[in-house]
This record gives structure tokens, C-alpha cells and sequence, in this order.
């Protein structure tokens, strides 16, 4: 009898189980929310509006842009300026015609087919600059020969002795210098990398607005070859109101939690934008308003326990005469000797051109 009622049980649950699907719920154009983030700053460049629509359910990447906005930032002195597309979604200000003051207030008007949008005013809080940037060389771990593997850790110090600015936010962008170890045409190129990371700082409950070993990224010398010659980093230094900073503590978090900053984005965190004749229907995004302070770090130093990348780019051996079939498109030769009479070709274009990863147009700013 026992085992009669667990085949009935068992035949109750595959029955069951085959009828279930799936649920996906319909979404159309009307389930979309608009997405707005904007940033205007006191320097001499274009203010980015970034206009896009939400994912559906269970999408992060890919956003829609939306295009033909009539997008204006104004100041509260009635100056006003009207941005323009320059690609879809992407709404740029002219820097010889507006930018922002410290101390004064700026609001962020959006007309789109889905509706008028607007912020508050915003102060342009006054930054300090940074006061220095420094590295100190580490020890990460010692490789499986007991050698150890370097790095370094980059830290910066601040401080503004006014104690207005309480609330900052960092990026960066990472720029090095690296050199294949063959003598092909492009064997020197220049890679520059924005941070994916969101920094961020709060004084408010100090005595004084001072920041010092902020620790702005760890470089290991066992996953590329940042530090192999020269290195250098470009620190923006932000100041933000309490508002701001709460918002970007949430981004912070859900960055952590999902991988990474470009996995989230601000698509699922409500920021300072509102509708204008339905207040209850979410927006989400910021328009950021703030003062920026850069400086630029360079590191020239010897590290050890680099991996060789390129340990496996040479395959094949031909004589220096022999013609090599489709030479140029899926092989390409990194050594020629005279002395030996041969040639030595490789499957993987990064071990033949560094441009695949870089570029050979030196930076302005490179010594």
C-alpha cells in the first residue's frame, strides 16, 4: 500500500511539473522608464545629458537611447543653455557658450515623447584640490616557486581648510605605456582605461574636512602589464551635496553586489529628476553638479612577478624564403632571423600588432 501511494505521488508531481512554463510578462513602451544622467562641471568642457529608457525585466545591458529631446540646463540667474544631440542619446553642451560657477545654482530641463522632465537647482560646491598622490609597493602573494608577486597600492590626500566641500566622489583613468617583445611595425602603443569604480568619501562628521590614505586602486603585477615601463593615473576629484552622495553610496552598493559599475548603471536607483505633470511616475538617473579638481600621477618603478603573455604567441617555424599561406589574415610573422634562415609566425594578431589593445599615438601628457 506504502509503495502504491508513492508511485501515485510520484505520478501526481510529473504531471504537474510538465504543465509548468515559464511566465514572461508583456512589456511594450509604456513599461519603460525614462533614464537621465547628466553632469556639469566648472571646466572648460562639453556638460554630457545621457537620455535613455529603462531595461525590461530582467535586462541590464542595452539601453534604448531617446533621441530628439529638447534638452536645456539653466542657472538661477536665468541663464540658460540648450544642449545638442550629437549622437543618439547623448546631449552635449558648448563650452564657449556655458559652464558652470561655484556657487551658483543649476536645474536640468528634458522634453521628450515620454513626457517633460526637470531637477531642482543645484549648488556648485567649490572643491578643494587634491594634495598629493602616492604609491607604496606591496607584496601580494608569493607565486608557487616562492618568489614574490609585487604590486602597488595608489592612495591620494585632500583636505579643504574652508570645511565646505564634506561630501566627494572620485574616478580616474588609467594610462600606460607597453612594448611588445618582437620587432614587428607596431610594437609601442599607449592604453588608457576609466575606472569602473565608484569612490567615495564623507568628512561630514569629522571636525575638519580632511582626507588622508584614501586608497584609490590596488595594481597587481600578476594580471597585466600596467606597471611593466611607465604608468600613469588621472584622479578627478569631486564635490558633492549630501543628496548626491546618498545616491551614489546606492550605485556603490549595487556595483559591489552585481560585479561591477557598467553592470548596473543607474538604471534601477531613483535619483534628483522628476516628471513635471505626473510627479508619481518614476524617473531614474542624476544630474550631477559639481566642481572637478584633477591631478595626474606617474609610476616608473621595477616590480617582479610579471606572467609572460606572451608565452605563447610563436607557433610555427618557416624558412626565411617560404611562402606562408594567408599570411596577413589568420597568421602573421613576429621574428625573421638571417642568420638561422627562418621565420617564426604566430596565430594571435596581440603578439603581432600592438593596436589591438592600444595605440601608437602618444598622449599629449606623456613625458
Amino acid at each position: 500500500m506504502k509503495i502504491n501511494k508513492v508511485k501515485a505521488s510520484l505520478i501526481i508531481f510529473i504531471l504537474v511539473s510538465g504543465c509548468i512554463t515559464e511566465f514572461e510578462p508583456e512589456t511594450g513602451e509604456a513599461d519603460r522608464i525614462l533614464v537621465i544622467e547628466g553632469l556639469l562641471t566648472d571646466q572648460p568642457e562639453a556638460s554630457l545629458v545621457k537620455l535613455s529608457t529603462s531595461m525590461r525585466p530582467g535586462e541590464l545591458l542595452n539601453p534604448v537611447p531617446v533621441t530628439g529631446a529638447v534638452v536645456r540646463i539653466q542657472d538661477d540667474e536665468g541663464n540658460s543653455c540648450r544642449l545638442k544631440e550629437s549622437e543618439p542619446g547623448f546631449y552635449y553642451s558648448d563650452p564657449a557658450v556655458f559652464k558652470g560657477v561655484p556657487g551658483r545654482k543649476y536645474a536640468l530641463f528634458v522634453d521628450t515623447y515620454m513626457g517633460d522632465c526637470a531637477s531642482p537647482y543645484c549648488e556648485l560646491v567649490p572643491v578643494p584640490p587634491i594634495d598629493s598622490i602616492y604609491y607604496e609597493k606591496i607584496i601580494v602573494k608569493t607565486n608557487e616557486l616562492g618568489h614574490p608577486v609585487e604590486g602597488c597600492d595608489i592612495f591620494l590626500d585632500t583636505h579643504d581648510p574652508s570645511g565646505t566641500a564634506r561630501f566627494f566622489r572620485w574616478n580616474f583613468t588609467e594610462t600606460w605605456i607597453f612594448r611588445l617583445p618582437y620587432d614587428v611595425p607596431n610594437r609601442i602603443c599607449w592604453r588608457s582605461v576609466p575606472s569602473d569604480r565608484i569612490l567615495l568619501a564623507n568628512t561630514n562628521y569629522l571636525s575638519a574636512s580632511e582626507i588622508n590614505r584614501f586608497p584609490v586602486i590596488r595594481i597587481p603585477t600578476e594580471t597585466d602589464d600596467r606597471l611593466s615601463d611607465k604608468y600613469s593615473i588621472m584622479v578627478n576629484q569631486y564635490s558633492l551635496n549630501e543628496e548626491e552622495y546618498r545616491y551614489w553610496e546606492k550605485i556603490q552598493k549595487m556595483s559591489e553586489q552585481s560585479g561591477g559599475l557598467y553592470d548596473i548603471t543607474p538604471m534601477t536607483v531613483e535619483g534628483n529628476m522628476r516628471r513635471l505633470e505626473d510627479p508619481e511616475k518614476k524617473v531614474l538617473g542624476y544630474f550631477s553638479v559639481s566642481s572637478v579638481s584633477s591631478r595626474r600621477f606617474f609610476i616608473e618603478d621595477t616590480f617582479k612577478g610579471f606572467k609572460n603573455i606572451y608565452r605563447s604567441c610563436p607557433t610555427d617555424t618557416f624558412p626565411i624564403l617560404h611562402a606562408i599561406p594567408f599570411l596577413g589574415q589568420t597568421c602573421w610573422v613576429i621574428i625573421r632571423d638571417q642568420d638561422l634562415g627562418i621565420k617564426i609566425i604566430t596565430d594571435q594578431l596581440r603578439c603581432a600588432d600592438c593596436t589591438t589593445r592600444g595605440t601608437t599615438i602618444k598622449p599629449d601628457f606623456w613625458p
